[in-house]
């Protein structure tokens, strides 16, 4: 899986909207968006978010 796909992939498997993940994760919709694009790749804490997400999807469950 190349990084670019993994903000969207994860954010599917979490069955969540972009606005849902992204009040989750604490960015704006657009920064969503251009992670999915393509346009821009996830930075600082937000990857370590990312990763829990990945591997422990279920503590992302109890946070919504």
């Amino acid at each position: 899986m190349s990084e670019r796909s993994k903000p969207k992939i994860i954010r599917s498997k979490l069955k969540l909207s972009q606005s849902a993940f992204a009040v989750l994760l604490g960015v704006s919709i657009q920064t969503i968006q251009d992670w999915e694009r393509g346009r821009r790749s996830p930075q600082g804490p937000v990857i370590a978010f990312l990763r829990i997400a990945e591997q422990h999807p279920e503590v992302f469950a109890e946070l919504r």
